[in-house]
């Protein structure tokens, strides 16, 4: 299973440190590469908010991809 973690650096309310966004199962033979892509939207990173309001936070988000939120092996910073 490769699964997609997403994080804001700074975030208008309380935010785990690590929260699955996406992920996929995916059947490989020993040996076997294949590439995987997983999509986001803004709507996806998107939390519960103050108002009641689910609401995206703009600014840098960590991603990070792995078989489990233990065995993370890639790490990577965008910005929205």
């Amino acid at each position: 299973v490769v699964q997609l973690y997403a994080v804001p650096r700074v975030s208008s309310v309380v935010a785990p440190v690590r929260q699955l966004r996406a992920f996929e199962r995916v059947h490989l033979n020993a040996g076997e590469q294949r590439i995987i892509t997983l999509s986001l939207t803004t709507e996806d990173l998107a939390a519960f908010g103050r108002e009641g309001k689910f609401v995206t936070d703009p600014g840098d988000y960590v991603f990070e991809v792995g078989g489990s939120s233990d065995n993370i092996v890639l790490t990577e910073t965008f910005a929205l």
